[in-house]
């Protein structure tokens, strides 16, 4: 039975995820017990300055994230995106983390994420992968969007929201 991955950052963006070749299913879903922060150092993308950071989850019994549910990974395939994903550590999440926005359904298979390894508390969002993590977001409806934006967090603390209203 193939595993799905939950992805979190740049690959909630349909083109993104869309160059992987193997995925059966997306499906937005919100993912109890982590918390999405901006406190990851790239491994590969661009960054300078103090503005370096990737996205990152990280277990947290107060805090849910939301993401996209990609169904039909092979181990090979598994194996292919931990290269895209250097940097981070892939883990298993329970089943029972995983709530569906509007499908119904249950997960089959092993469920895996990715948690950073190069954890940072002082840098901040990369601008170019910042941009493409919203207009991601903005793909799978308001709700989804919304979620986003109160469910990311700076290294600050402060929310992604809060974030983008201060930088106007």
């Amino acid at each position: 039975m193939p595993d799905s991955v939950v992805v979190y950052g740049s690959l909630i963006s349909k083109k993104e995820h869309s160059a992987l070749d193997v995925i059966e299913e997306a499906l937005p879903v919100r993912v109890e017990g982590f918390k999405r922060v901006f406190n990851q150092e790239a491994t590969w993308r661009k960054g300078s300055g103090r503005n370096r950071a990737v996205l990152n989850v990280m277990r947290s019994k107060e805090n849910w994230f939301n993401g996209i549910l990609l169904t039909g990974f092979e181990m090979r395939d598994l194996e292919a995106l931990d290269e895209r994903e250097r940097g981070y550590e892939r883990i298993e999440i329970e089943k029972g983390l995983i709530k569906f926005y509007d499908h119904p359904a249950e997960p089959r298979g092993r469920i895996w994420t990715y948690t950073g390894k190069r954890i940072r508390s002082d840098i901040m969002p990369i601008p170019s992968y910042l941009d493409l993590c919203i207009e991601g977001a903005r793909e799978w409806g308001e709700r989804f969007y919304r979620d986003f934006l109160n469910t990311t967090f700076l290294s600050d603390g402060r929310t992604l929201r809060e974030f983008l209203q201060a930088d106007k």
